[in-house]
């Protein structure tokens, strides 16, 4: 009895082979596949049903895969597009290219009009223009994905519809970031003026006690202690000036100064990708 699990959909995970297998190892693997789920190997009526699934896939990833032409097509734009060349409608691919990222562009700008997760949308749209520009190699270019030892048959449509999977998720890490790290700065300034206002207060009261004594000559118990106090609380004030100051040049973007990291990591993306033409 054959068992039910369906055909695999990844044409060289059917036929057992990698991205960089050659014609005569897809043709190899073919043959071996094919003799594995020939239908004729299988007596019950169940059995050879399923083998004639596996069987005709079989046959369609060899017939896929030993054809330059249509391997090409099947690596950028997946099995749906066999039919038809899509870069023969470019055209066609830009419209779907421009209706996807519209919708990523707009779910960013939604999701990030609260200000405590504004800071992220930068990110979010350097994000989304890295993917936007990868598509855009994989689709017009001749860039890509080199070999991964993990993942030995990932094409470039599997890895864009990949990237399209994660983004949601891209986009509540960045949004728990930018929450973790910002702050309500006009609130905070207002705070911080605030309690320097007060201290001020108490020091005004403090030299007027002082001089109250410079003139009599002596100081009850409360005002020494009340002196004491704003004495101690010099520190204090220091501490609330120091504050201040930085709240003024504070960004609620803690990455603003890492930009130059994507950008780097972005050409190096490209470079790797590209070395796949080699």
């Amino acid at each position: 009895m054959m068992s039910d699990t369906p055909p695999a959909n990844d044409l060289y995970t059917t036929l057992g082979v990698s991205r960089q297998s050659t014609f005569m190892e897809v043709r190899d693997a073919y043959k071996f596949v094919s003799k594995m789920y020939h239908p004729d190997k299988f007596h019950d009526r169940s059995g050879k049903a399923d083998a004639h699934v596996l069987f005709m896939r079989a046959k369609f990833s060899y017939d896929t895969l030993s054809s330059e032409v249509q391997r090409e097509i099947y690596n950028r734009f997946g099995e749906e597009s066999l039919d038809f060349d899509p870069r023969l409608d470019e055209t066609k691919i830009l419209e779907g290219m421009v209706g996807m990222y519209l919708f990523w562009c707009g779910m960013i700008f939604f999701s990030t009009i609260d200000a405590a997760t504004r800071s992220s949308r930068t990110w979010l749209l350097l994000a989304g223009l890295g993917m936007l520009l990868a598509e855009v190699s994989f689709s017009f270019t001749k860039a890509e994905v080199p070999h991964i030892s993990f993942a030995p048959a990932l094409t470039e449509h599997q890895l864009v519809l990949l990237l399209h999977a994660i983004f949601p998720a891209v986009i509540l890490v960045l949004q728990a970031v930018a929450m973790v790290h910002y702050v309500d700065v006009d609130a905070a300034l207002a705070e911080a003026v605030r309690a320097i206002d007060a201290q001020h207060a108490h020091m005004g009261r403090a030299m007027g006690l002082v001089g109250k004594a410079l003139h009599t000559g002596r100081m009850s118990a409360a005002d020494r202690e009340e002196v004491l106090q704003v004495e101690r609380q010099g520190a204090s004030l220091d501490a609330l000036h120091a504050r201040l100051e930085g709240l003024q040049s504070h960004t609620n973007d803690p990455m603003a100064k890492y930009y130059w990291f994507f950008i780097a990591g972005f050409y190096g993306c490209l470079y790797w990708m590209q070395g796949g033409e080699e």
